[in-house]
């Protein structure tokens, strides 16, 4: 199957809406996806590729055509996971993920940074310890501050990621469509957005 029939399948947060099972809602999921010979998969997580792809493993789905992990800064492709070398290239422009963490660190311990496997080359994964509130904010105004070209987001309430400014999940999808030439009516009207980012 090719990415532009992808487009016309189904974009499921692996996340968000895979995360609390409905039993009935997977299985006819998986009917759908093993009856339909046009259906594709692709999935959005801020998982890596590694963790992603045995979360979808453990639901007993299909191996996704595309994956866009970790909160939007991974585009990859297919069962190997090949990276999408355009977007990385897209995002890296002036990312400095030293210095991300360097203007940070005044917000510790309020603002601890997530074990390797929560990082990314473009994702720096940090746990808001209590009290959350104003952290976010507090952590905006410090990139501001350091001129990074780079932005935070909230996840679940106790996790914040920063990403390269072009970086995110709907930026991510963005770029597919232009690569693939897809009109992106069809790609964001098929579970998008389950969740924000």
């Amino acid at each position: 199957m090719s990415l532009l029939e992808l487009f016309d399948a189904l974009l499921l947060d692996l996340d968000g809406c895979l995360e609390v099972l409905d039993p009935l809602g997977l299985e006819a999921l998986r009917l759908r996806l093993a009856r339909d010979a046009n259906s594709g998969l692709g999935v959005f997580s801020g998982r890596g590729f590694k963790a992603a792809r045995l979360r979808s493993g453990e639901l007993h789905l299909p191996d996704p055509q595309v994956w866009i992990l970790r909160a939007g800064s991974e585009i990859r492709y297919g069962a190997e996971g090949g990276l999408d070398p355009a977007w990385q290239r897209s995002i890296a422009a002036g990312w400095q993920r030293r210095a991300v963490e360097e203007a940070l660190a005044p917000l510790a311990p309020r603002l601890q940074l997530q074990p390797e496997a929560q990082q990314g080359a473009f994702k720096v994964s940090y746990l808001l310890t209590p009290p959350p509130a104003g952290l976010f904010q507090l952590a905006q105004e410090q990139l501001r501050r350091s001129q990074l070209p780079a932005h935070a987001q909230i996840v679940d309430h106790w996790y914040l990621d920063v990403l390269p400014q072009g970086a995110s999940r709907e930026q991510a999808l963005q770029h597919l469509v232009r690569r693939w030439g897809v009109r992106p009516e069809p790609a964001l009207a098929r579970g998008w957005p389950l969740r924000p980012a």
